[in-house]
């Protein structure tokens, strides 16, 4: 069953990166509704953090790929079976990073300021394409 738990790992590896992209773009969209709807900007702010550090974590479950051994070439071996580079998944992973980072440095003392992260964010993390939506 090797191959087949290879490519699982994989699959597991593109939902989470993709559930990720999903949450991080609906959750800024989410900010931004909340503010125009009154909600105290304490409250959306508190949220806000609270969801980087959640990205913060689910982003680190990818790090057990970074060690060599079992883990990672079960994973290397998923990609190869289905001819997908390496560099696809590490630069989606980066992306993701970089915008959970800056969502939790950003200053989130003003509306403005919150708004103004959440289309950064937006700006940053890409769509994607989804059967369902």
């Amino acid at each position: 069953m090797g191959a087949l738990e290879n490519i699982k790992l994989l699959l597991d590896l593109v939902a989470n990166l993709e559930g990720l992209r999903r949450d991080m773009r609906r959750n800024a969209q989410g900010y931004k509704d909340n503010l125009a709807a009154g909600r105290p900007l304490i409250r959306v702010a508190e949220i806000a953090r609270q969801d980087a550090n959640e990205y913060r974590r689910r982003l680190d479950w990818h790090r057990r790929f970074d060690t060599p051994g079992l883990l990672r070439n079960k994973l290397l071996d998923g990609l190869a079976r289905l001819n997908v580079p390496i560099q696809e998944t590490l630069t989606a992973w980066q992306q993701l990073s970089a915008a959970a980072d800056t969502l939790a440095a950003a200053p989130m003392t003003t509306d403005a300021e919150l708004v103004l992260a959440s289309d950064a964010l937006l700006a940053t993390v890409d769509g994607s394409d989804t059967l369902w939506e």
